[in-house]
């Protein structure tokens, strides 16, 4: 049965499962097992990215996701919205037309467990969500943000954070290294 779902479904260009592996071939990416992607072709990933188990890409206004880029288990990006506050409106609570706005999250972003990314959201380099934030606003680069709405709380050491950068030592390529060398 399995088999002939697969069959239908390819027939029908579902590419889920083809993109995610693409997505696994490049340098340092680790895609953990359970997540799920909504127009994936929409989905740009740089490498040594990992993310975490069980997340959710709702992205049909599109997902970048920038090299070293960490993201926790049970992450949610949505990319589009129902459109409810028009003078235009066709039905209530929310009319046929969509709103498309893309997600990005720049380098060496790390985004904590069960946080929500909102459309038209971009994290800021270096940029920390906390677990369980909703992120309704852009982030600005090296600051650390949490909450529902995730507000700003402190930067990090941006002297430190630019002298790792400079340096190269980001932590999936570190890791990659790392089990090429077999010491893990």
């Amino acid at each position: 049965m399995k088999r002939k779902i697969k069959k239908f479904l390819s027939k029908l260009g579902f590419r889920e499962q083809k993109c995610v592996y693409e997505f696994r071939k490049l340098p340092g990416v680790i895609i953990e097992d359970g997540n799920r992607f909504i127009n994936p072709e929409m989905v740009t990933i740089d490498g040594y990215v990992y993310i975490g188990p069980n997340c959710y890409f709702q992205a049909p206004g599109g997902i970048i996701l920038k090299q070293g880029v960490c993201i926790g288990p049970y992450v949610t990006f949505l990319t589009e919205n129902h459109r409810y506050d028009s003078p235009d409106l066709m039905a209530i609570p929310y009319d046929l037309k969509n709103i498309r706005k893309p997600i990005i999250i720049e380098v060496n972003s790390w985004i904590g467990q069960r946080a929500i990314i909102l459309p038209g959201v971009t994290i800021g380099e270096g940029a920390v969500v906390g677990a369980g934030s909703v992120v309704t606003k852009d982030v600005e680069p090296c600051s650390i943000v949490g909450g529902n709405p995730a507000k700003h709380i402190k930067y990090r050491d941006k002297d430190v954070y630019y002298k790792l950068k400079n340096e190269g030592k980001i932590l999936r390529k570190i890791k990659d290294d790392l089990i090429k060398k077999g010491t893990t």
